[in-house]
């Protein structure tokens, strides 16, 4: 499901409520190219980190697996499906 190779996401938000939870998937795109070469990730990146108002983090998890054939470095990243559980 994951690769060798390290990647980063920072998060900081600037909501009233507490966050919870936090879960995303990542996507590894050819620039220019509409196809997600990152294996279907399930679950997806999460972290179980309370985060106060104005709290950042900063994650480290390994990539994802990529399509056979593509370097990590030549690839655009991006965050895809996202979601947020706010404390009550």
């Amino acid at each position: 499901m994951f690769s060798e190779f390290p990647a980063a996401n920072s998060s900081r938000k600037y909501v009233a409520n507490t966050v919870n939870k936090v879960e995303w998937q990542v996507e590894a795109y050819v620039p220019g190219f509409s196809s997600n070469l990152a294996e279907y990730q399930y679950p997806a990146y999460q972290t179980e980190k309370i985060l106060k108002r104005n709290e950042g983090i900063v994650f480290c998890y390994a990539a994802p697996k990529l399509k056979e054939g593509y370097l990590p470095a030549s690839l655009e990243w991006r965050v895809g499906y996202k979601r947020v559980n706010f404390a009550p």
